[in-house]
């Protein structure tokens, strides 16, 4: 009898592959940020992560893995007195049983998936993905997205079927090669740098006006117009779920002057910063 619960129509697709590695002294801090249309999976093999997700914090060390589901805001960091080392990938064309796509638990349960008596194989999975991400060899991506089945097949036995009767215990990166969603991830990891149409065009190897164009056609707004949306986006999470005054949520998001971000908060929102917090607050949204 199956009791697989993934689903037949699951195709899951390497999206990207990468390794982070830092010397005591050099922590690695990635702010505020999601991803719109995949989702991450991180190996940590040496030091320890720091991670918000849905407003709680998590601390992991080695032999665990880390699932960022589609769409959902986090940001880490790790410690800065310890070496840290990491292999992440980003991934799509999943569907669990009775999940959103992509998803490979419910919001209820752990994000941390422990790793005993897999640590091997799953490091193995994880470094098959990234040499054939990285070799770009003939069938590279059909190699990959295989290892990427057999990967997810075995963390959904661990979390789904191996823990079924009890809770889990609590820059370096490849581009894809579409350049939409190259420019679109590239958007989302570096919002908070003085981004210019440019940047995007020589990230994505196109001419402005042609990625303008690609990206308006599949999106229906410019790359500009994203990267507003997306600060808008994470400035809001800020303003929600933090007290930082303006300045500082102004710099966190990629605006260095802070009466600047005002301005364009309010022609994006209708409401100025301080309106949005305090209607935040109030309706306790």
């Amino acid at each position: 009898m199956d009791l697989s619960v993934i689903e037949e129509r699951s195709k899951p697709k390497v999206i990207y592959a990468g390794v982070i590695q830092r010397q005591p002294g050099d922590p690695f801090i990635f702010p505020l940020h999601r991803h719109e249309d995949h989702s991450e999976l991180l190996l940590i093999l040496e030091g320890r992560l720091t991670f918000k997700l849905n407003n709680l914090e998590y601390t992991v060390g080695p032999r665990t893995v880390i699932c960022y589901p589609e769409g959902a805001w986090h940001e880490e960091a790790s410690r800065g007195e310890e070496g840290f080392h990491m292999m992440y990938l980003g991934f799509s064309g999943l569907q669990l049983q009775g999940l959103p796509p992509n998803h490979l638990a419910d919001t209820q349960t752990s994000p941390v998936i422990p790793l005993a008596g897999l640590e091997g194989r799953v490091r193995h999975y994880f470094d098959q993905i990234w040499e054939e991400q990285n070799r770009m060899m003939p069938e590279a991506q059909w190699i990959s997205n295989q290892w990427m089945g057999t990967l997810i097949g075995t963390l959904c036995r661990r979390m789904h079927h191996d823990n079924a009767k009890h809770q889990a215990q609590t820059q370096d990166h490849k581009q894809t090669t579409d350049p939409v969603a190259s420019a679109k991830r590239y958007i989302q990891e570096q919002y908070h740098e003085p981004l210019t149409l440019k940047d995007l065009a020589r990230r994505t190897f196109l001419s402005p006006h042609h990625l303008c164009h690609r990206f308006k056609e599949e999106t229906g707004i410019s790359p500009i117009q994203y990267l507003i949306r997306y600060r808008m986006d994470v400035a809001k999470q800020y303003l929600t779920h933090t007290d930082y005054r303006m300045d500082r949520i102004a710099d966190l998001v990629g605006y260095q002057s802070d009466t600047y971000f005002q301005s364009a908060f309010k022609k994006w929102t209708g409401f100025t910063p301080g309106e949005y917090r305090k209607l935040q607050s109030e309706t306790g949204l």
